[in-house]
């Protein structure tokens, strides 16, 4: 905070963003320690919230630095417990950051209102965007321009999140939380342009979408007993999600592509991408995708086992 402070400006305030009230262990502990705060919770006015609002998205208002003193050990031990959580991966993460901005709740929770409804790139039906998820932002973060940043964080000046893993799967767990940072723009720019509901671009939009995904391809991984130093990295991974989605594939068979593309030969120890530019494998390919299009249920993985059989 006394980082991005001004004299010149209101002053700067911390609050808690939590994935929901309802059903939160981290609500339930600030509700019995910090009665104060939890009393002053704003929750995002959403109408798909409607009699259910304690399952929208909330802040809650830090309380200023002399008192925060008294909430300091409780804090620590919240943010072990989210960092556990974040290091499994795919359950589901409560707390989503502490967000430092010189407006009140209220301002801020309407802005996430137009933020939470996104227009597919190239039209649709508007879809729910989980901005509040920070393995959403951290995906796409690094893609957006200057204008899109501002636009998305709005009233929000600093977004302070637990970074998110995004690679293989480790045996071993990390000591500390470690965290990410997005900050508005070093310059005036519009805060609310007229496509805030049509933000990203086709490649923002799959990259704010391949974290369930790519969890999901090293989880198999882990599985299947592939060492940690023979499976893809992050950018592999997201680049294969990312072609497996131009095919118009979808989960399941998304992540059956990434398997089919990264082969593991247990015996030799090695690893391999497929080659799909070239036959035999385009031919297997393309025989994979037009079977899906008559069979809609049918796997990927299956379809290719029985096309590599055809070629013996």
């Amino acid at each position: 905070m006394a980082d991005v402070e001004c004299s010149d400006l209101p002053p700067v305030k911390a609050y808690l963003l939590l994935n929901r009230w309802t059903d939160n262990a981290l609500a339930e502990a600030v509700a019995e320690e910090f009665p104060c705060i939890a009393k002053d919770r704003v929750a995002v006015p959403d109408a798909y919230y409607k009699y259910e609002e304690d399952r929208a998205p909330c802040v809650l208002p830090f309380p200023e630095i002399s008192a925060f003193r008294e909430m300091h050990n409780q804090f620590v031990q919240w943010i072990d417990f989210a960092w556990r959580q974040v290091e499994k991966r795919q359950s589901k993460q409560d707390f989503c950051a502490v967000i430092l901005s010189r407006t009140n709740g209220e301002s801020i929770t309407r802005h996430w209102v137009d933020l939470g409804h996104q227009q597919p790139p190239g039209g649709g039906a508007m879809r729910l965007m989980r901005y509040q998820d920070p393995r959403v932002m951290q995906g796409v973060w690094p893609l957006l321009t200057a204008a899109q940043k501002a636009a998305w964080l709005g009233p929000v000046i600093q977004w302070w999140s637990l970074v998110q893993p995004s690679g293989p799967w480790q045996s071993t767990s990390t000591d500390s939380a470690r965290w990410f940072c997005a900050s508005a723009p070093k310059f005036d720019c519009p805060k609310v342009p007229a496509y805030l509901n049509a933000l990203f671009d086709q490649t923002q939009w799959h990259a704010a979408h391949l974290s369930p995904s790519a969890n999901l391809v090293w989880a198999g991984y882990a599985q299947g007993g592939v060492p940690v130093e023979d499976q893809p990295d992050g950018a592999v991974v997201s680049r294969l999600l990312a072609d497996g989605q131009r095919l118009g594939l979808k989960p399941p068979n998304l992540i059956d592509y990434v398997w089919s593309s990264w082969l593991h030969d247990a015996p030799s120890g090695t690893s391999r991408l497929t080659a799909w530019q070239v036959p035999p494998a385009s031919t297997n390919l393309a025989r994979v995708l037009n079977a899906l299009r008559q069979q809609p249920d049918a796997r990927f993985a299956s379809l290719y086992l029985e096309a590599l059989k055809q070629n013996r």
